[in-house]
């Protein structure tokens, strides 16, 4: 009786023993998948930043920041993603920002070609001045000489009040042709 006894308790050491060594293995297990993911996870989003790396690479040869995308555009790559979103606005979009210099010359909105021409400008009012000059937005298309010619055929009215004449009467005229 005593060795069933013995065995018995024995079978169930063993038994216990194999439980603990069960509930360790799945833990195991559990942790290493967790692991597998981790590392999956890791590994995918390494593929991600090695594209992205790529992509921007691929987009600036020059290493200078961002390359304009627009087909046709021909601008040096631009520094920063703001700048280069301010060049899609000002170049790419519907309206672009003009100047008109207190020569009374008209020029599209550059900060570093507006301060050119006024160090270079044979009038002594541009040259002295140190403002950029009344600025007003033109539906992205003209051309400087039509820009010029509606400004200066509009006299004593603001350029952005010339321009917007001029666009709304070509609009009428348009809309009466129809």
């Amino acid at each position: 009786m005593l060795v069933i006894r013995g065995i018995a308790g024995l079978l169930v050491v063993v038994g216990v023993l194999l439980i603990l060594f069960l509930v360790i293995f799945i833990v195991l297990l559990v942790f290493l998948a967790l692991l597998l993911v981790a590392l999956l996870l890791l590994l995918i989003l390494l593929v991600a930043l090695m594209h992205t790396s790529m992509v921007m690479s691929s987009n600036n040869s020059s290493g200078a920041g961002f390359r304009c995308m627009v087909p046709g555009c021909t601008a040096n790559p631009i520094s920063t993603k703001s700048n280069l979103d301010r060049h899609i606005e000002n170049t790419h979009g519907p309206f672009a920002l003009w100047v008109k210099m207190p020569c009374e010359k008209l020029l599209k909105f550059n900060p570093h070609n507006n301060r050119r021409h006024s160090m270079g400008c044979s009038n002594a009012l541009c040259r002295s001045y140190e403002g950029l000059g009344e600025t007003f937005f033109v539906p992205e298309g003209y051309e400087r000489e039509l820009v010029q010619a509606i400004v200066d055929t509009k006299g004593s009215m603001s350029p952005q009040d010339a321009i917007w004449n001029w666009v709304f009467v070509n609009l009428d005229i348009q809309f009466l042709d129809n």
